[in-house]
């Protein structure tokens, strides 16, 4: 029983990892694509920072709620 716990709990677990990579690189190319920020469209680099910043302020946030160890 717990071992089939382990498995799936893996699985599930590198599905999410898989989704969530996928979901990175769609908003990417929303970005990259869809906003119409450079005429030739080419500002990719912009895409990356705004959602670097927005994934590293959500780290951020979930690190400074984590309590201590005793």
């Amino acid at each position: 029983m717990l071992l089939r716990i382990v498995v799936y709990g893996l699985v599930v677990a590198i599905a999410l990892f898989t989704a969530l990579v996928l979901a990175v690189l769609g908003l990417v190319r929303i970005w990259d694509a869809y906003l119409p920020l450079d005429p030739v469209g080419r500002r990719v680099w912009l895409g990356y920072v705004v959602l670097g910043a927005f994934l590293f302020l959500g780290g951020a946030a979930l690190l400074g709620r984590r309590t201590a160890r005793r």
